[in-house]
């Protein structure tokens, strides 16, 4: 009915120009919607793609916040269990100073608190690399001269009063992963320590 009226108000040479320039205001309005459409949908994909961003950053950083932290503990704890190794060589060393002969490990080894972790072992050479005494029964009679620990401690003139720590190896017996940590023992015998 309005368009009807206007068409009957314009008269019949202009109506045809009319009608084209409102054709082409809609065509302008369409594409003016589909611009604006556009515009909030890349407006959108950049404020999502932006807050993805933002956190993947702050999750990385906690994240090597909360690495660096446990790093640091589990350094901490390294050093802790090897100066508690150490003491129970130096310990032992000791021990063993004070009567060569007569020193039995197995009774020694039920007495030092640190020994009552199952992956601890401790165990005596002699100079050939042959396990003569340890706290596990089973390494007795086992061959150690080719393992760098030995070879390490087996090259050295005289007692140097330090650890030596060999490369991390499976074990044959445990089957596990250990990491051997020596101390050399001289006498005239020359038996060697190990653990």
């Amino acid at each position: 009915d309005t368009l009807i009226r206007f068409r009957r108000s314009i008269p019949a040479d202009q109506r045809d120009s009319a009608l084209a320039r409102v054709r082409r205001l809609r065509r302008l309005g369409q594409v003016l919607l589909c611009v604006s459409a556009l515009a909030v949908i890349l407006l959108t994909w950049t404020g999502v793609y932006e807050a993805i961003r933002t956190h993947r950053n702050t999750a990385l950083a906690e994240a090597g916040v909360e690495a660096t932290s446990k790093s640091f503990l589990i350094g901490e704890q390294l050093r802790r269990q090897l100066l508690t190794v150490d003491q129970t060589l130096r310990i032992l060393v000791r021990a063993w100073r004070h009567d060569p002969a007569g020193f039995d490990l197995s009774g020694w080894s039920q007495d030092v608190v640190a020994l009552n972790d199952v992956a601890l072992q401790i165990f005596l050479t002699d100079s050939k690399g042959t396990i003569r005494a340890s706290s596990r029964h089973e390494l007795i009679g086992n061959d150690v001269s080719s393992r760098d620990y030995f070879r390490h401690e087996a090259e050295l003139p005289t007692d140097d009063g330090r650890m030596f720590m060999g490369s991390l190896r499976q074990g044959a017996v445990p089957g596990r992963w250990q990491l051997n940590l020596v101390r050399r023992l001289d006498n005239p015998d020359d038996a060697r320590l190990a653990k």
